[in-house]
């Protein structure tokens, strides 16, 4: 918005990330796909805000193919933070923390402490 490219958040969301834009990859790569093309790259792929409901459906999979790690930290639900935390600890993958919740206003925010021992492994890659 600043630079010009979009007047509003909602229209920059609406132009570059939805599927008529060249952003978001073609139906035919699938999650897995990415991260077998990703691994074999030495490329670090992180799974992102998972949502709850797709996590145990996938995790499994996803780890199996090549995924490298997962953000553990969800707003406001901090039983999944730490549900998220062990399987993926479990499951041998790498821990990371967001700092943005896609949201606007200041309550939506909050500050998270993060344990270096959790992000050491994550630092140590750079």
């Amino acid at each position: 918005m600043e630079q010009g490219y979009a007047s509003s958040v909602y229209e920059a969301f609406s132009r570059f990330l939805t599927a008529g834009s060249s952003v978001i990859p073609p139906p035919s790569l699938t999650p897995q796909r990415l991260f077998k093309m990703l691994a074999a790259d030495g490329a670090v792929s992180v799974w992102a805000h998972p949502e709850s409901s797709q996590f145990d459906r996938y995790i499994e999979t996803f780890a199996e193919q090549g995924l490298s790690g997962v953000e553990v930290c969800v707003k406001r639900r901090g039983q999944y933070s730490l549900y998220f935390k062990k399987t993926a600890r479990d499951k041998g993958l790498l821990l990371t923390y967001g700092s943005d919740w896609h949201g606007f206003a200041e309550d939506e925010t909050f500050g998270v402490t993060v344990e270096r021992a959790d992000v050491e492994p994550f630092l140590r890659l750079f």
